[in-house]
């Protein structure tokens, strides 16, 4: 049997290599833990600038294609950059509403169906509301001049853009207002202009010329608001101007054509969408 003193030697050397080894591989696992999260570190730093430098050359492409499509971010289609609408300057008709009475039709305007002057909150004026499926005119027998030039404002309000369906304003060749005139169902519609909300276009078009014409437009942005039409004619040419941006260019007429103002709204459902018109102005150039 051995001595005592030599087994309890034995044994505090044998733990004293169990603890060296056990603080090497803790040592070691904390090492390789610290390692790896310098690691991760490092990669999501690469990773932010790598990415920072794609998101950069993206947008600096999306620009660089924006500027050489001669598209301007926020601008609208066929906007004009410097507005080539010249309003004639020698006043022809004028009709803004103010001395009319609410809630009735105005005394210079027709229409086959009803309308009544009324205020709409938040907009200054006075306005003509247009019931669903009807024509107005001016009620007046005065021939147009030959270049003129015409504007008037459009106010909308709706649940929703599509409730609007279509607003067609154009040019007859009389002034009858005996029935609705729903474009180019009528054979004396000379010229007119289509609107159409529920698909988001402007349609031109001409018994005349022959003209037909479709242009995308956003008109689902624009079915609360304020529109501005401008229409300038010079003899059977004719352009077209919602807001800023020309939705036509071109001959509509033949050279005898009388051209009589109307606006047709369309089959729409009055509790989820209004139409007004106010502020006309006719000016010989």
């Amino acid at each position: 049997m051995k001595p005592l003193h030599i087994t309890m030697r034995n044994l505090f050397v044998a733990m004293l290599v169990i603890s060296c080894t056990m603080a090497q591989t803790a040592q070691a696992q904390f090492f390789k833990k610290l390692q790896q999260k310098l690691e991760d570190k490092a990669n999501a730093k690469a990773d932010n600038i790598l990415n920072g430098k794609k998101k950069e050359s993206t947008t600096t492409s999306s620009d660089e294609n924006n500027s050489s499509n001669g598209v301007t971010k926020g601008k609208l289609p066929y906007e004009e950059e410097l507005f080539t609408f010249i309003p004639g300057t020698k006043l022809y008709y004028s009709d803004s509403l103010v001395n009319e009475t609410t809630g009735t039709m105005p005394k210079h305007w027709k229409t086959h169906s009803t309308g009544a002057v009324t205020t709409v909150p938040d907009v200054p004026g006075k306005w003509l509301s247009m019931r669903p499926r009807s024509t107005y005119r001016i009620d007046s027998l005065l021939p147009m001049p030959k270049n003129f030039t015409l504007e008037f404002d459009l106010l909308t309000r709706c649940d929703k853009p599509e409730n609007l369906e279509s607003i067609r304003f154009g040019f007859l060749g009389d002034n009858n207002a005996a029935g609705y005139i729903y474009g180019f169902d009528n054979e004396n519609t000379s010229a007119v202009t289509n609107i159409n909300y529920s698909y988001n276009f402007v349609n031109n078009r001409s018994y005349d010329t022959d003209t037909n014409n479709e242009l995308k437009f956003p008109l689902n942005n624009f079915g609360n608001r304020l529109i501005h039409m401008s229409v300038t004619i010079e003899g059977q040419h004719m352009r077209v101007y919602l807001d800023k941006c020309k939705m036509l260019d071109a001959d509509m007429f033949n050279r005898t054509t009388a051209k009589y103002f109307f606006i047709s709204t369309d089959d729409t459902d009055f509790n989820k969408a209004r139409v007004y018109i106010s502020n006309l102005r006719i000016a010989e150039l």
